[in-house]
């Protein structure tokens, strides 16, 4: 179980704030009740941070603070880090000047510097640049720090502020040389500072950040050669002592074989660029004469053809512009097609045409409706005679 609950802890770690799902089972498994007096107290202590920042990820704002108040109860020593995490939970809920507030209302002194740096970069956050350059420059002595000198002269930089940068290296220098501070780690910061006060033409105080450099490394041949460029511009007599430290010319080049220079230049590779083929006459070494005129290759253009009844004297058809149907002359093609009409039936023989002949059941109607002849009772109808009258009387309708 305890073995399950550190591996568990570990997978919410690695995953940080992807695959929010998986980890949530993952810390499910960690906070097993049964673990209580199988996992040490530091173990137990981080796998409880975890889990608040855990809930911090998943926005789960209301448990995040919740949780957060009972670590500080339970592990005071975890304060800084639970302060922090509820700055962020609160900026999350759109609470930004309660988070600030939040972090100034410490006490503790020991960790003063990281939370002004976290101010800063909740500033920073919110696009502030100005009010995290107020909080890096009230940190008293730790605002001379290398870190803090340069994201201050970044920052005044990127609002194209260039005088109060030269005033942040100015104060550092000065610091530096009023507490007589030499540390080896300090040259990047002095020679940064040379660099950058020579590229906006103030060589008296790069002067004063390279002797400070010189202090560490007197025998330095390149700091020595800048310190004399950026003296030669203000103080001559202090540029030709420094220039007495360099080396003579002579004793430099005592050792160098001038023909071998040389051969190994000749018989170096020369590169040369490919340009594209100039034409000779776009050559400035060929004189042009200028009454010859540029041959150009000039093509006869074909004579059109006429149509074989044109007459020049007659103007063009004003309404040739028309389509053919809308012009006055058209006449319109004549239809040769049969107009007969078609009489009797279409698609049916002569059988179905009886079939569907109403007008004979409109006659035999008729026919049925009319009174009966009376005959003798002796005397009977002929069926054969009757059938026969019917024949004639289809004929004849026919």
């Amino acid at each position: 179980m305890a073995l399950i609950a550190v591996a568990s802890n570990n997978v919410v770690c690695i995953n940080k704030d992807q695959n929010l799902f998986d980890s949530k089972k993952k810390m499910k498994a960690a906070l097993n009740e049964a673990l209580v007096y199988k996992l040490p107290s530091r173990q137990r202590k981080y796998i409880a941070l975890n889990n608040a920042i855990l809930n911090y990820y998943i926005n789960q704002t209301e448990l995040c603070e919740k949780i957060c108040k009972n670590i500080e109860d339970t592990y005071p020593d975890l304060m800084i880090q639970i302060l922090i995490l509820r700055a962020l939970n609160l900026i999350k809920a759109d609470k930004v000047k309660e988070a600030i507030e939040l972090l100034k209302k410490t006490e503790r002194q020991d960790n003063r510097l990281y939370l002004h740096l976290c101010i800063a970069q909740i500033h920073l956050m919110q696009g502030e640049r100005q009010e995290a350059c107020k909080v890096l420059e009230n940190l008293g002595e730790h605002s001379y720090k290398p870190g803090i000198v340069g994201a201050l002269t970044t920052l005044y930089l990127g609002l194209g502020d260039e005088q109060m940068a030269l005033k942040v290296f100015q104060r550092t220098v000065e610091y530096y040389k009023r507490n007589e501070i030499t540390k080896a780690g300090l040259s990047s910061l002095w020679r940064q500072a040379a660099e950058f006060h020579i590229k906006k033409g103030l060589p008296q105080v790069a002067a004063n950040s390279l002797e400070e450099l010189l202090k560490t490394d007197s025998n330095d041949r390149k700091l020595i050669a800048q310190l004399i460029l950026a003296c030669s511009q203000f103080d001559i007599p202090r540029a030709l002592e420094l220039s007495k430290r360099l080396p003579d010319v002579k004793d430099i080049a005592k050792d160098v074989d001038i023909e071998a220079l040389l051969v190994s230049t000749l018989n170096a590779p020369t590169y040369s660029k490919k340009s594209p083929a100039v034409k000779q006459d776009s050559l400035p070494s060929t004189p042009r004469d200028e009454g010859k005129k540029k041959k150009t290759d000039k093509h006869k253009k074909r004579k059109g053809k006429l149509p074989l009844n044109y007459d020049p004297n007659v103007g063009p058809d004003p309404e040739r512009w028309l389509a053919r149907h809308e012009r006055t002359g058209y006449r319109k093609k004549r239809d040769r097609r049969s107009k007969e009409v078609i009489k009797g039936s279409q698609g049916t023989t002569s059988a179905q045409a009886e079939q569907y002949d109403f007008s004979k059941f409109v006659e035999d109607n008729a026919s049925t409706s009319a009174p009966m002849e009376t005959t003798p009772k002796g005397s009977k109808a002929q069926p054969s005679q009757s059938k026969k009258g019917q024949k004639k009387g289809k004929s004849k309708r026919r």
